[in-house]
């Protein structure tokens, strides 16, 4: 008999009285504005029957379900849960985990609708976590996430439970009348009433409970049939509890069977044909059919799980400190000699046999700390990394840059590593010039590092693309060159990983904020695992990407969802990139006031360790977001506090220019602030950085219009990829040439997408164009975004673009009389007298700029204004 064996001969308990919770989710599943469903029940109550009951009608129905299972044995291993939905290949292959698993997921579904089927979520690690919601978006897959109530604060479901629109459901025990029919169904035969109405009673419908409870009676021989009627023979036993029924249930274990469930509570997920070597097939045999243990198939063969988490939960804690040792030492050879399939096989290995307190080969332990790095745990990396001496000085050098432990890593890494092969020397002068330059502001030493490293290396390696990083990473942050050539075969967990940040960014600044947004969906680019403030720097630059590429509604969601995740993590430099661009999203939305709370949060977590390009675009916006608010001396303390701060040099000064010129606009010096505004677009494109450059130049082209900025900025918009940057040069065009018809498809195209404080500057300008003319088209608008800004108006618009708000009568009657209902008749339904809806339509026509009830239907009839007003 085979390990496949075991996947054919279990014998389940029906699923009974649950049709109304399946067509409800299936139903939920199959709508297409809904991103998944979150299973909320008890131990043993049968929430991952009833999902997988589910998933198999959604299979059944079309969809591609792929399950996974959260494992608290894992003890947090990176990616241990999400095996199922990577490359059968380890090593460096993890490095592109993301862009893998999307594009295999993608494979499999062809145009199929997918389903990510996830059990008992809360054991979900963290990269597993990530992993998961990355495919959410990218594919796009729906979730079916089962959870328990009492771990609802665990990290994995924090991340989860809050993606929008994630319905909760929540599934409570068995009716009686169901547990009736469960219990006939699974004895195959009528019982009897009176212990149909012990066993309801004593198990409170709990599915679980309840087949454990029979399978007593039925060992015992007090649950028998008589004359054909099943009954139960003398005294049910009470319990405190599922638990104790549970431990009951796992004490009646015979010696081989309590072994091989032990085996499979310290090492589940464990492959069959690994098990088999340890415990005898007939066993395993009896302790699925008695549902104690399960055999999932995955994409790397049959995985051997215990069949609820109490069972693994009670195995783990009755097990002495020696058996422990024992287990794993036997775990491990069994999976080294069995070959476990899979990403991470050999960090399990390793982890169990120094578990077990075995002596383990250096380059085993060095071979575990690559791999825990490349997980993204740089926290075990470098507990391994230690333990194998000087070998592992590259792994640990890594570990302690992914930890944003800049000195550490720096005192490690100055030193010489002449004893490396040339393949480490290359990687080790890579991750100390990244370190010298993104934690430790010297980019000097940082470009000296590379320059030795590729005049004294062997040919061969003098081109590795590690350098290449290192050597864009400054040339982006630095001089300000580069446009994110895609680097091939760069290896190396942190390394690797600050590729997809650092090319992330070199698109966005070139002028390529679609195609960087187009990556992170399709998987081509990804936040790294391992390195913190990388991993946040590159979600910031996914968000900041959205917001350029014209997409502020995405942006804002996509960037709620990276801080959430952010926060359960708990890295500060990460909370702060992603609190700036959520604080840049309000911005753009045109509510400062909103944004001051996330960019005082960024503030206050950037201290001397934070990397310094993060301190130069937290302080910038901080700044300027002040400035916006009336605080002029706190946005100029914030600029000459990052002056100080930045390498001579270095293109990121132009953020401080930026800032500089926005604050100089809100304080009432417009001239001032478009003439440095125009001057720094102008270095921008130079450099192209486009990016940038229309973001300098629609500033000043907003402030004093002229031709050239106009041409400027029309010129990085058609170099660019971002129908966002042709709006903007529409609309300054438009300033140029007092046209008023495309500066009002500027002002309606910008609206639309959200932007609405640089919609509510066109609509003012508008007016000033069109003051003399009676029902302007703009003071709609202008009424609709002012509400919209939530009464935020830039001070170049103040006077124009300040409309005062209806009162709650005024839009009340302006609702009635748009409907062109007569002031009589609005008089008789709101009990007021005619001549007052008079006096108050009189002030709604002033503050709307409109002269009749044609003009204030127009008005309310506005797609903005139905929120608006009204």
């Amino acid at each position: 008999m085979t390990a496949t064996t075991l996947a054919t001969t279990a014998v389940h308990w029906p699923l009974v009285g649950r049709s109304t919770e399946v067509q409800h989710l299936s139903a939920l599943l199959g709508a297409t504005d809904e991103a998944g469903v979150l299973l909320i029940g008890e131990a043993g109550v049968g929430k991952s029957r009833l999902a997988q009951e589910v998933a198999q009608r959604c299979t059944d129905g079309g969809m591609l379900v792929s399950t996974l299972s959260g494992w608290e044995a894992a003890d947090g291993l990176p990616l241990a849960a999400a095996a199922p939905l990577l490359p059968a290949a380890g090593g460096d292959g993890l490095a592109r985990a993301y862009a893998a698993a999307t594009r295999a997921l993608r494979q499999r579904a062809a145009d199929r609708p997918v389903l990510l089927h996830i059990d008992d979520a809360q054991h979900l690690d963290a990269a597993s976590t990530a992993l998961v919601q990355h495919l959410a978006g990218a594919v796009p897959a729906k979730l079916l996430v089962t959870a328990r109530p009492e771990a609802m604060d665990a990290p994995a479901l924090r991340a989860l439970r809050d993606r929008p629109t994630l319905q909760r459901v929540s599934i409570g025990p068995l009716r009686p009348a169901a547990v009736d029919a469960l219990i006939r169904a699974a004895l195959g035969g009528p019982v009897d009433r009176l212990t149909l109405g012990r066993l309801a009673g004593i198990t409170g419908g709990n599915p679980l409970f309840l087949r454990h409870l029979v399978d007593a009676g039925l060992a015992a021989g007090q649950l028998r049939p008589v004359d054909g009627l099943w009954r139960w023979h003398g005294t049910i036993c009470s319990h405190q509890g599922l638990r104790d029924l549970v431990a009951d249930v796992l004490r009646r274990l015979d010696t081989q069977e309590r072994a091989a469930l032990r085996y499979v509570a310290h090492g589940e997920p464990m492959c069959a044909d690994a098990l088999e070597t340890l415990a005898p097939l007939p066993v395993l045999e009896a302790l699925e059919r008695r549902q104690l243990i399960r055999v999932d198939r995955s994409a790397h063969g049959l995985l051997v799980r215990c069949g609820h988490p109490l069972y693994g939960e009670l195995m783990r804690a009755t097990a002495t400190a020696r058996e422990r040792r024992e287990v794993y030492r036997r775990l491990a050879d069994a999976v080294d000699a069995a070959g476990m399939p899979g990403p991470g096989a050999h960090l399990r290995s390793v982890l169990w046999r120094l578990a077990a307190k075995e002596r383990v080969p250096v380059p085993h332990i060095l071979r575990a700390a690559r791999d825990a790095l490349d997980r993204g745990d740089a926290v075990r990396a470098e507990s391994l990394a230690r333990s194998a001496g000087a070998a592992g000085v590259e792994v640990l050098a890594g570990a302690l840059v992914a930890q944003d432990k800049a000195v550490a890593a720096e005192a490690l890494l100055d030193a010489e590593h002449e004893h490396l092969p040339a393949a480490d020397r290359a990687g080790v002068a890579a991750l100390r010039a990244l370190n010298l330059f993104w934690g430790l502001r010297r980019p000097e030493l940082a470009a000296a590092v590379v320059a030795r490293a590729r005049r004294t290396l062997p040919a061969e390696q003098r081109d590795d693309p590690r350098l290449g990083v290192a050597a864009l990473a400054l040339s982006v942050f630095g001089a300000g060159h580069g446009d994110g050539t895609l680097l091939d075969g760069v290896t190396g967990s942190v390394v690797g990983g600050a590729a997809s940040a650092i090319r992330a960014y070199a698109a966005v600044f070139a002028g390529a904020p679609a195609r960087v947004v187009a990556g992170f969906r399709d998987g081509d680019l990804a936040a790294p695992r391992a390195w913190a403030s990388m991993r946040g720097a590159a979600a910031a630059c996914h968000v900041h990407a959205l917001v350029m590429a014209g997409e502020l509604s995405a942006a804002l969601s996509t960037g709620r969802a990276y801080h959430r995740a952010a926060l359960t993590r708990g890295a500060a430099s990460e909370v702060a990139m992603l609190s700036l661009e959520l604080g840049v999203c309000e911005v753009w939305a045109g509510r400062p006031a909103r944004a001051l709370p996330y960019l005082r949060e960024a503030r206050a977590l950037v201290d001397e360790h934070t990397p310094f390009p993060i301190q130069t675009y937290v302080f910038s916006e901080y700044a300027a977001c002040q400035a916006a608010l009336g605080r002029g001396a706190a946005a100029a303390s914030a600029v000459r506090h990052m002056r100080a701060r930045l390498p001579s040099g270095s293109v990121l000064t132009g953020h401080l220019d930026m800032a500089e010129a926005r604050s100089r606009a809100h304080a009432g010096d417009a001239t001032g602030g478009a003439r440095l505004a125009a001057a720094l677009g102008e270095r921008y494109l130079a450099l192209n950085r486009l990016t940038s450059a229309a973001d300098s130049l629609y500033l000043a082209g907003r402030l004093r219009p002229c031709a050239s900025v106009a041409a400027a900025l029309r010129l990085a918009a058609d170099r660019a990829d971002s129908p966002l940057f042709v709006l903007f040069a529409d609309h300054v065009e438009a300033l140029v040439q007092s046209d008023a018809d495309r500066l009002a498809a500027a002002c309606e195209g910008l609206a639309g997408l959200g932007y609405a404080a640089v919609a509510l500057e066109a609509a003012a300008s508008g007016v000033r164009l069109e003051g003399t003319v009676r029902d302007s088209r703009f003071r709609p608008l202008l009424a609709t975004l002012g509400e919209r800004c939530e009464g935020f108006v830039p001070q170049w618009a103040e006077g124009v673009a300040r409309p005062a708000a209806l009162t709650g009568r005024e839009r009340q009657i302006a609702d009635l009389a748009a409907t062109g209902l007569p002031n009589e008749a609005i008089a008789q339904q709101l009990r007021l007298s005619v001549r007052t809806v008079g006096n108050h339509l009189y002030r709604v026509y002033r503050k709307l700029g409109v002269t009749g009830r044609d003009g204030l239907a127009r008005v309310l009839a506005a797609p903005a204004s139905r929120t608006a007003i009204g």
